[in-house]
């Protein structure tokens, strides 16, 4: 359990820095997620704004600090030259497409500055997984605190939502909730990646300094709430999709992963009953506010037949309507369609028969076609594929399954350890999220980003360490890095002042083109550049 790393000794500043730096995805979860920074702003906006300042400090402070510097070193030079390489590969014809498909600079910036953020999106999690090298259980304990708080927030907030609309006799339903989020789907996006993980809040509270925290039944509880609060908000946004996607990375890794079993089942089963409970009852509480409403709306008896007859008939009506919670919650939505899924699929596949070796050109999926289209197809691999072109995804695949590969080795060599608990429960939440990508934006949305860049640095950070790497091996991890610092200010530069610009530019989209989320909330961004 215990962290032998070499920088276990390294000095106190280095330290504190690991754990801020470790901390500040979460952190940006847990406040974007509980509370508005920017009033009159789109949601998603302001969160990609911070996203970008977020990778800026993440890269900037690395390089800063010597200990932090090796520690990355060290998780660049486990990285296979040829990865290395088909990874250039990739970057460099993500970058020919979008100039060669672009229609103006912006256009190309915009294009670059979605290349950009793919590539930070693995470079960040290398920082986090050297943060949590240097830090250790202390790394694990700062994290599900913070992510325990951010569950427990966006819950109480979500409920006390339920209970003050039912008090005003009026119905609540998911799209008028979440105001924290741009859809709902935005918030399960976030839930594929964390909570799994949460079935970990007693297993890192037991080596906890506090006398509190290490209680098992005070740990026990927080994370009972936390998971009951997470299933319940999940069944109240009717998604399906990543109901689906939980149950199938659920089955999945506890056939593969034995040792995990027990930690995930133990702590999740009670919590979904539980979420099961809650949802329930805020449904009840939802439709009795509903027939409230509906009985205020019978206007008094004025002896008149025609008022009688009015009277009778909105009484016999009310009893049997359904709230709006009910009805677009899990339990109302089981009927087996894709929501216009399958219809986004065959325009991706169309685009990759039409342009097959460098495709439409990064974020470019909405150019043409319906002005209905969303801003992406719900499917990454499709995405990835008709944007960036064949060869892309054929360099990708063989990364992905070595990734894949390293996991479940690592998995296995960590046993029923602290670690391999710990593993199997965040590798729980990449497979969910892997899935889910399938069938949502999950890696293109900022705040999906940001906790993807936390769990999978986090997995990443769990093996103990080789030796410091030497210096000769520290140049192209060194380069790299500078590297990352450069176009994560480039990127925060371009971002701050697209900013500025948006609300001119999106005037000139058409009323069916907007609210179609990407790099910005209005995101077909090809619609309103010349």
């Amino acid at each position: 359990m215990t962290n032998n790393s070499p920088y276990a000794t390294t000095s106190k500043l280095t330290l504190i820095l690991a754990l801020t730096l470790g901390a500040l995805p979460a952190l940006f979860l847990l406040i974007t997620s509980t509370a508005f920074l920017l009033e009159g702003e789109f949601v998603l906006d302001v969160k990609r704004l911070l996203q970008v300042f977020l990778l800026l400090t993440l890269f900037a402070t690395t390089a800063s600090n010597q200990g932090l510097r090796d520690a990355f070193c060290e998780q660049v030079s486990k990285i296979p030259g040829w990865v290395l390489i088909l990874s250039g590969f990739i970057i460099l014809v993500g970058m020919v497409s979008s100039f060669l498909n672009a229609t103006s600079t912006v256009h190309a910036f915009y294009s670059l500055a979605d290349v950009a953020l793919l590539i930070m999106f693995v470079a960040a999690s290398l920082v986090i997984a050297a943060c949590r090298q240097i830090a250790g259980i202390l790394f694990d304990q700062v994290i599900i605190s913070l992510l325990a708080f951010m569950v427990i927030a966006v819950g109480i907030q979500e409920l006390i939502g339920v209970v003050a609309i039912a008090n005003e006799n009026l119905e609540y339903y998911s799209y008028i909730g979440f105001i924290h989020f741009s859809h709902p789907r935005f918030f399960n996006q976030l839930q594929s990646w964390t909570l799994p993980a949460l079935a970990a809040i007693p297993l890192v509270f037991s080596f906890s300094k506090s006398e509190m925290l290490r209680n098992k039944w005070f740990s026990g509880l927080v994370c009972l709430v936390a998971l009951a609060l997470y299933w319940c908000l999940m069944l109240m946004s009717g998604g399906r999709g990543v109901v689906l996607c939980l149950l199938t990375s659920f089955v999945v890794c506890l056939l593969i992963f034995p040792a995990t079993r027990l930690v995930a089942l133990r702590w999740h089963l009670p919590g979904l009953v539980l979420g099961i409970v809650m949802f329930f009852g805020a449904a009840q509480i939802s439709q009795q506010s509903l027939l409230v409403g509906q009985a205020e709306k019978i206007p008094k008896a004025q002896n008149t037949l025609v008022g009688d007859s009015e009277n009778q008939e909105l009484s016999k009506a009310a009893p049997a309507s359904e709230g709006r919670l009910m009805k677009q919650s899990v339990a109302g939505r089981l009927s087996l369609h894709s929501s216009g899924r399958t219809r986004l699929w065959r325009d991706s596949i169309d685009e990759i028969r039409k342009l097959p070796f460098l495709g439409r050109g990064p974020m470019n999926y909405a150019c043409e076609g319906r002005d209905s289209r969303p801003a992406h197809p719900h499917n990454f691999a499709l995405q990835f594929t008709g944007e960036w072109g064949l060869p892309a995804i054929l360099m990708l695949i063989p990364i992905l399954i070595y990734l894949a590969i390293i996991i479940w080795r690592k998995q296995i060599r960590l046993g029923t350890s602290y670690e391999g608990k710990l593993g199997g429960l965040l590798t729980l939440s990449l497979v969910a999220a892997a899935s889910y990508s399938l069938l949502s934006g999950i890696l293109i949305m900022p705040s999906s980003q940001v906790a993807g860049i936390l769990v999978c640095g986090w997995i990443l950070g769990l093996t103990k360490p080789s030796d410091s790497p030497s210096k000769s091996s520290q140049k192209i991890p060194a380069l790299l890095l500078a590297f990352f610092v450069l176009t994560s200010a480039a990127t925060t530069m371009f971002t701050v002042a697209e900013f500025g610009k948006r609300e001119i530019r999106e005037l000139l989209i058409a009323p069916a083109d907007q609210l179609k989320p990407r790099y910005w909330q209005q995101g077909k961004i090809c619609k309103y550049l010349d």
